[in-house]
């Protein structure tokens, strides 16, 4: 069982975990976790992460729903130790990124394991949203997204990444405009600026494309 160390267990998380693995044995489970809130206030950089959970755990739990290796969180986590081990275990070359758990259910797919999603197996993510994580956490992805497209060239069609091809990334609005190197300063320098400010004014699409 994988937990993050921002994850607080539930009293059932482990009998749950186990129910699962009895009902469908030899595979992965994916638990689910909630995102308690010290207020009620909105707080965009806290809702939209919230927003995404929800939406993701509901498409998780739909009967007709095909697992791909981006479903694979190891926030909440078990599978069979013989299954971790056939297959190589954690990637090494993520050291500074993000992304080792995609790419561990990259070769779990590969292999044949299949994926179950657990709503029961439930714990509590304790996660403070501030403006320097989501940046680092947006640095840490894209590194991973390039580590994953190295290692799996055939998954690099499905990740952000693909818009950074040619001469530079593509910044998506009413017109796409490339993002050449000096252009990115630029922008960098806005998004420090206007970022803020839509947090504050509660713009909330601003805040998403930004």
């Amino acid at each position: 069982l994988f937990l993050d160390d921002d994850m607080t267990a539930t009293p059932d998380l482990l009998a749950a975990h186990l129910r699962m693995h009895q009902r469908y044995p030899d595979g992965v489970v994916i638990g689910c976790f909630s995102q308690p809130r010290s207020s009620h206030r909105v707080d965009l950089l806290a809702d939209g992460p919230d927003i995404w959970w929800a939406d993701h755990f509901t498409e998780l739990a739909r009967p007709e729903h095909r697992f791909t290796f981006r479903d694979l969180c190891t926030g909440n986590l078990s599978l069979p130790r013989a299954r971790l081990l056939e297959c190589g275990g954690f990637s090494m070359h993520f050291k500074g990124a993000a992304g080792e758990d995609y790419e561990l259910g990259i070769r779990l797919l590969q292999q044949g394991v299949p994926f179950r999603f657990g709503m029961d197996a439930l714990s509590v993510h304790r996660y403070a949203a501030s403006l320097p994580k989501l940046l680092d956490r947006a640095r840490e992805e894209g590194r991973g997204h390039v580590i994953m497209t190295r290692l799996h060239p055939e998954v690099f069609p499905v990740l952000p990444l693909r818009d950074a091809v040619d001469d530079g990334p593509v910044l998506k609005g009413d017109r796409a405009l490339r993002l050449t190197p000096q252009r990115l300063k630029i922008l960098r320098l806005l998004m420090h600026a206007l970022l803020p400010l839509a947090r504050a004014l509660k713009l909330r699409r601003l805040l998403q494309k930004l």
